[in-house]
């Protein structure tokens, strides 16, 4: 009686999956999304909008009914001023968007799946940069385009019109949204590195607001060797892109170091203070936990 020997099958190993590899491109999909599942970031949009061209038209139909003359403010002037008056009030929710849409993650702890998913870290707070960039630039471009053809409809009558045509004018019209899209940069930046909501708002605001103005009337009346430091403040320094030459080059005469700043070297302080913040904030997040 012979025996059958059978061989045990053996199953196969399974082969090891391949490591999902998250590109770029990939982290910036993801943060993308995120940006939009916030509802913050709907109302902070529509609140900017709605604040920069509501006090343009309010403030184009006072001009119109003032006594305001050519011969105190040219057409050009009379139509950016509402512009002006626009970007400073704008400033406050695009300042409240770009902190937020960092310090909401650590406030829920839905940056420790972000930081678990991208280990390198780094990835997440720049696709964070460039969403809250374009989407900040490509929405005041827009505002500002709307309130500059509204300010010129309202003040035609008055002899207030922009050309558009007009190199300056095209700067300062671009240079309004590029110089409000990098300060809701600089208020991203303070968030990443604060990493608390209220913290980096407080600071933001304070030093945008308060701290700039109050330090350029003491460097006026009582202080006067702060006059070497105003030009380099944030704010009063990228605001020069929204000034026509007349105003820089007054601005610059006032001076009594001869600190003296164009439109796009102020911009480019400006953008000096956002990098600068954004590696302390990228150091931090590299060497602490979330």
């Amino acid at each position: 009686m012979s025996t059958v020997t059978t061989t045990p099958q053996t199953t196969p190993a399974a082969e090891p999956t391949s490591s999902l590899r998250l590109s770029p491109l990939h982290v910036l999909r993801s943060e993308w999304l995120k940006f939009w599942t916030v509802r913050s970031t709907y109302w902070t949009l529509a609140l900017t909008a709605v604040v920069f061209i509501g006090l343009v038209t309010l403030v184009s139909f006072g001009l119109r009914s003032s006594n305001v003359t050519g011969d105190q403010l040219s057409g050009t002037q009379m139509a950016l001023l509402p512009l002006n008056a626009g970007a400073q009030l704008a400033l406050i929710p695009l300042a409240v968007l770009g902190v937020l849409t960092v310090t909401s993650e650590y406030s829920t702890g839905m940056i420790r799946a972000s930081l678990t998913a991208v280990p390198t870290r780094l990835p997440v707070l720049w696709a964070k940069a460039v969403v809250v960039a374009v989407v900040t630039l490509v929405l005041t471009l827009v505002t500002v385009l709307t309130s500059a053809a509204l300010a010129s409809a309202i003040l035609h009558s008055k002899g207030g019109s922009l050309d558009a045509g007009d190199p300056q004018v095209q700067r300062i019209v671009l240079g309004t949204a590029l110089y409000l899209a990098t300060t809701t940069l600089f208020a991203f930046a303070l968030g990443a590195l604060l990493r608390h909501s209220a913290a980096a708002l407080g600071v933001v605001l304070t030093l945008l607001l308060v701290i700039e103005n109050a330090i350029n009337v003491l460097a006026q009346v009582v202080w006067k060797w702060l006059q070497h430091v105003t030009p380099f403040l944030p704010a009063s320094a990228g605001s020069r892109l929204t000034m026509t030459e007349q105003q820089i080059t007054a601005t610059n005469d006032a001076n009594l170091y001869h600190v003296h700043l164009t439109a796009w070297q102020g911009y480019g302080v400006l953008v000096v203070w956002v990098v600068v913040i954004l590696a302390f904030a990228a150091v931090r997040l590299r060497s602490r936990d979330a």
